[in-house]
């Protein structure tokens, strides 16, 4: 409320009849919106005389105006001894009637009459019925009844007004100027009986008291009971002052209080030093009073006066009372009154006035800050905490005129941390004040913290207010489910400031807890509730652990959500009983301010009578006798920064817990107390959020919740294609690359607005009646298990989705669900999210991106058949795999089948794979180097058809001739009744080409070398040959050049191509010529057991025509120059011949069946020419050295 609450005039209203509460609350708003009444606007009286009235400063055409504050009788918070203010004290009574309701307007009308004789302070009584039909008969009865006010119906007038709220408005008007003659003619009475001094102005002091009525100054703590201002939580008030004041026995007698006083003075104190001290108390009472007044009347000015003219007496008062804390509360009030007066003289409140206007006056602080300590030596609590609430609306209006200035960011901080101090001084005091008013200012400080932008304390604050509703809901009896419909709505706004916080975990786990706590109590909607479960769920998942999760989920206790309410922090902190000032702590930024107001605060600190020593911090002493200019401004900045005013709400980690008073008898004595930064504490509360979601009927709910990710982290949703669509235009670039190649234009503005506009992900296509597979990688963040019984796709469109069951560890990283459904119409089905079905309610999880699936017309399937496992073949042998395309649709066939076969070489190195299509009706082969499949013609018509459930062959003929791996892949593309898709069926059959029997170089007379290099015997042309060697098989009598074989066993056969044999030249004899020679080989690393190499001799002979030259291979032991043996060298191939051109290469093979080291030559005939290599021959992949 502020300082500004001293400038307004209390008036208290109260319902008449038969009232409902919503319409007495609507008639409250009416009277609210009428409470400024302009100076201006009212009518002077007639005879009014501007030199007898006691207030000189009031203009009739000034732009002031006079502020009313209508509170409900029975909703006041009083704070007791406020009635030394005279703001506090009720100056009239309003009466709210609504005549449709009230059935004897009359006897309504004696009822409120008798009330108001309860309150003779009040000036005027005033009974208003609304809504008055005016009737004649209804006329003559209520004439007789002077104080009620008739309103009729309202009706809209042109201006925007209603004629009740003119009405209203002119009734006000007349009510405040009778109010302020009242005011004067008693101020004007009073002056003049200040005046009188001698024997006729000797009156008893409580007889002029009550002559005067509203100048009465009968307020004592002892009477008024200042022990009621300290009431716990728990019981009512128990006496808090001294033990001399409990009793009632010691007030001040009136021979006591009239002892003559010594010293002199001046003005109205020295007219005044030989009266008895008892009227001149009351006189300096009654002059603080008059101040009071003025400031109601928005005499700012006249007010200072009073309250000038009323300290000194007051202060000495106070100084020479011995065993009373009224003279105390007196000189506190006037203090207040003289900071009120000087801060509405800077800024009137109201219309006509600048509020940003309010500056930073160092004797303000220091007059309110001697009210303080002068209100808490009185035990007057509560006016203590008023005072520095209405001083922190001080500092946040200074600070708010200092932001919009430039070059005072030193000075706004300054102001800004005083602020934070009023909080921290106005905490102390809780443990004195009643529930209710621990609540109100609460408040108040949480909306100082708004202004300020400290917008964590601003939430602390109101989640403390909650708790404090929440705790006072507990206590009463009946409970009101009321202060918990408020707490709920307090803590909401709360969770709205800490909604952007990720640091703030401590007061966000307590606001979010007690919010669940609260909803299920309060019976608020499933949909609350489970809101509020999953966002702590969410914020316990955030939490940083290093640990491994537990492996037993922690015991709940059973009171975890209905009596786990922790007490409340301002109802744990101590009391300071020692009266201090506004800015007494240790290390106060007060004592440190900036250059603007350092010399304000220093003068202010050496006149200060109340400002001790013990009051000051070190660093203050150090900063009073140090030149500014030998201190840095690092050092002063940290003296700014560095200032504890957080008072249990700060930055850090470990935040003080809040713990029950064990001490206490109560249940909440037994409730375990929460470590929120343990494993352990965060997986019970992570089980109590997941159970509350399973089992609690409160939180049964009706509507799609969206899923927090802090549940179920969801990674990735992809669809798969197990049977994938191909548009036309690929089919087209795949058969006729050439004809499909268009000209690319790249454009990077056009990608770069094609991208931004996409809001879709990558389509993907599907036929009707497809079974669509999304593969959901998802992750479990919490430490506790969790069951999913029933996870479903969530798409825009018609489709059936299936469910499945996921089964989660705790802090599982990865698990792969996949969910499955079906199109149930040609069109785009956009697959948004997922839809997580619990026992009470449905979770929905919603991709940044959704995937739209493009759903065409139905497409046939098709299978093929004999190609689902590997194929294993020797070299050489006759294999013919029985393929066949089956189309396994019941109704639909199969349009322009397009098939495709490709080869793809797996071994040595990188080779490209071969692709051709299968011509309908004509054979076909493709092939790559040593490896080939052929085929015959296939029996598909001209138009390319294949109807339901036909079969089409394609048996294929594989054609090796070395050990090999092949992948074989077989592609149909066949569309249905679009033109526009096709479906591609494939399958990949691996063929593995196993070592069989080889030809060895050319055959010669004698017949053919054949190589067996498996590791069974085979049978070529009857001749058996054993595993690993070479036989020497004749060549059929015939032409034919193939050597049929088989296994031993029947199992495999083939044959065996023979090259044919080369002539041999007839050439005379030749004188011998000089030549040269030279030895290659085709391997490139390693020479390996059993493996045939070939070898190349290169001649070169100068005149080989004349000259004839025969070339003879040998093969030795590289270390003993021995010849191997046919079990260690086998060699295919001629191993002498002769030359017969001038540049000439022999080639013959060579495979070593030992390890060792061997050397290769070949020698001319002549004796003088030969070359030689040394190999090594190695049973692994080592590489081998070539010389």
């Amino acid at each position: 409320m502020g300082l500004h609450a001293n400038a307004e005039i209390l008036v208290y209203t109260m319902p008449v009849g038969n009232l409902s509460m919503e319409l007495y609350e609507e008639y409250m708003g009416v009277l609210q919106s009428a409470a400024v009444i302009p100076i201006s606007s009212l009518t002077r009286p007639g005879g009014y005389s501007t030199e007898l009235s006691p207030f000189r400063s009031l203009s009739w055409e000034s732009s002031q105006a006079i502020k009313y504050r209508f509170l409900d009788m029975n909703q006041v918070l009083h704070v007791p001894c406020e009635e030394v203010h005279a703001s506090r004290r009720p100056l009239a009574l309003l009466g709210i009637c609504h005549c449709p309701t009230t059935e004897n307007l009359r006897e309504a009308y004696h009822h409120f009459t008798t009330v108001a004789a309860q309150f003779p302070t009040t000036i005027a009584h005033k009974c208003f019925a609304f809504e008055h039909a005016f009737g004649a008969g209804t006329l003559d009865d209520v004439a007789v009844l002077d104080n009620l006010v008739m309103f009729p119906l309202a009706a809209p007038l042109s201006d925007g007004h209603t004629t009740v709220s003119l009405h209203l408005q002119v009734v006000l008007d007349s009510l405040t100027v009778t109010i302020l003659m009242s005011l004067e003619s008693l101020i004007r009475a009073a002056v003049r009986q200040h005046q009188q001094t001698g024997t006729a102005a000797a009156t008893d002091q409580a007889t002029a008291d009550a002559q005067l009525g509203l100048l009465h100054t009968q307020v004592d703590p002892l009477q008024d009971g200042v022990a009621s201002a300290s009431i716990p939580l728990q019981a009512l008030p128990v006496a808090a002052t001294p033990g001399r004041t409990r009793s009632g026995s010691m007030v001040p007698s009136t021979s006591t209080a009239s002892a003559p006083s010594s010293g002199g003075g001046t003005g109205l104190l020295g007219l005044l030093e030989k009266e008895p001290r008892g009227r001149r108390r009351m006189i300096m009472r009654q002059r603080k009073l008059m101040g009071d007044y003025s400031l109601l009347l928005g005499c700012f000015s006249d007010a200072l006066e009073f309250y000038l003219s009323a300290l000194d007496g007051l202060r000495d008062d106070e100084r020479r009372a011995s065993s009373s804390f009224s003279d105390t509360l007196w000189l506190a009030a006037a203090l207040e009154g003289y900071v009120t007066s000087l801060v509405l003289l800077m800024a009137p409140p109201f219309p006509g006035g600048n509020a940003t206007n309010v500056k930073l006056n160092v004797e303000v602080i220091e007059k309110a800050s001697e009210a303080i300590v002068l209100y808490a030596k009185a035990h007057c609590f509560g006016l203590v905490a008023r005072l520095v609430s209405a001083i922190g609306e001080y500092y946040v209006a200074v600070h708010a005129r200092l932001s919009t200035q430039k070059g005072t960011v030193d000075e706004a901080v300054w102001v800004r941390q005083l602020a934070l101090e009023t909080h921290g001084r106005l905490i102390t005091c809780f443990s004195s004040l009643s529930v209710d008013l621990r609540l109100q200012h609460l408040l108040e400080m949480a909306a100082q913290c708004g202004h300020l932008r400290y917008v964590r304390k601003q939430a602390f604050f109101l989640h403390e207010a909650a708790s404090l509703l929440v705790y006072k809901h507990r206590l009463a009896s009946p409970p009101k489910v009321a202060d918990l419909r408020a707490a709920l709505f307090l803590d909401q706004i709360a969770l709205g400031l800490l909604d952007d916080a990720t640091s703030w975990v401590h007061l966000r786990f307590l606001v979010l807890r007690q919010l669940v706590a609260i909803a299920r109590i309060c019976q608020a909607s499933p949909d609350t509730i489970v809101s509020y479960a999953l966002s702590l769920l969410q914020l316990l998942t955030a939490l940083r652990r290093d640990t491994e999760p537990a492996t037993d989920t922690p015991q709940m206790p059973s009171n975890i959500w209905n009596d786990g309410f922790l007490e409340p922090f301002s109802s744990t902190s101590e009391t300071d009983r020692v009266p201090a000032p506004l800015h007494a702590k240790t290390q106060s930024v007060y004592y440190a301010p900036p250059p603007l107001y350092e010399k304000d605060v220093r003068k202010a600190l050496a006149n200060a009578s109340f400002f001790g020593v013990k009051h000051l911090p070190t660093t203050m002493a150090v900063a009073a006798t140090t030149p500014r200019l030998l201190s840095t401004p690092r050092q002063l900045m940290t003296a700014v920064l560095n200032v504890q005013t957080s008072f249990g709400v700060s930055d850090s980690a470990k935040e003080t817990h809040r713990r029950n008073d064990t001490t206490d008898k109560s249940a909440d004595a037994e409730t375990p107390f929460l470590e929120l930064h343990t494993d352990v504490d965060v997986a019970m509360w992570q089980g109590a959020c997941w159970a509350l979601l399973q089992s609690d009927p409160a939180s049964r709910t009706r509507t799609v919740i969206p899923l927090l990710h802090r549940l179920l982290d969801v990674r990735s949703m992809t669809p798969l294609a197990p049977r994938p669509l191909v548009s036309a235009a690929d089919v087209r670039r795949l058969l006729d690359p050439v004809a499909a190649k268009a000209t690319f234009m790249y454009n990077p503005f056009q990608a770069k607005t094609a991208t931004s506009a996409t809001t879709v992900a990558t389509s993907y296509v599907y036929a009707l009646g497809d079974l669509v597979a999304i593969q959901v990688e998802a992750a479990n963040p919490l430490d506790i298990a969790l069951v999913l019984p029933r996870l479903q796709a969530y798409c825009s469109g018609h489709m059936l989705a299936y469910p499945a069951a996921a089964s989660l560890t705790p802090r599982q990283e990865r698990a792969s669900i996949r969910l499955t459904l079906r199109p149930q119409a040609v069109g785009d089905l956009v697959l948004e999210g997922i839809n997580c079905v619990l026992p009470q309610q449905m979770l929905q999880y919603l991709l940044p991106r959704p995937v739209c699936l493009q759903v065409v017309d139905a497409i046939a399937v098709a299978d093929w058949k004999g190609a689902d496992r590997p194929v294993t073949l020797f070299a050489n042998e006759d294999c013919v795999l029985p393929i066949s395309l089956r189309n396994a649709s019941t109704t639909q066939s199969m349009d322009d089948v397009t098939l495709l076969l490709s080869v793809h070489r797996q071994t040595d190195g990188f080779h490209a794979p071969i692709t051709t299509m299968v011509t309908p009706g004509a054979p076909g082969r493709v092939a790559i180097s040593d490896f080939g499949i052929a085929w015959d013609a296939v029996a598909l018509d001209v138009d390319r058809w294949l109807p339901p459930q036909a079969t089409l062959p394609l048996p294929l003929r594989i054609e090796s001739t070395r050990p090999d791996v092949v992948d074989v892949k077989l592609r149909a593309l066949y569309r249905g009744r679009d033109p526009e898709w096709y479906r591609e069926s494939t399958t990949v059959l691996r063929v593995h080409v196993r070592a069989g029997v080889s030809v060895l170089g050319a055959p010669s007379t004698n017949g053919v070398a054949v190589w067996n290099a498996a590791d069974i015997p085979f049978c070529v042309d009857g001749a058996v040959i054993a595993p690993q060697s070479v036989m020497n098989v004749a060549l059929p009598s015939t032409e034919c050049q193939r050597l049929p074989w088989e296994t031993t066993d029947g199992s495999a056969s083939g044959a065996l191509l023979v090259p044919e044999r080369p002539p041999v030249p007839e050439r005379p004899p030749v004188p011998e010529a000089p030549a040269s020679i030279a030895l290659t080989t085709d391997a490139r690393d390693a020479w390996k057991l059993g493996t045939f190499y070939e070898v190349h001799v290169a001649t070169s002979v100068e005149d080989c025509a004349n000259v004839e030259l025969v070339v003879a291979v040998t093969v030795t032991d590289a270390v003993t120059n021995e010849p191997t043996s046919a079990a260690t060298c086998l060699l295919a191939g001629a191993l002498e011949y002769t030359v017969l051109d001038p540049i000439q290469v022999h080639v013959f093979q060579v495979a070593f069946l030992q390890t060792g080291q061997f050397r290769v030559s070949a020698m001319v005939s002549d004796d003088t020419t030969c070359a030689s290599m040394t190999v090594d021959v190695v049973a692994t992949d080592d590489v081998n050295t070539v010389e």
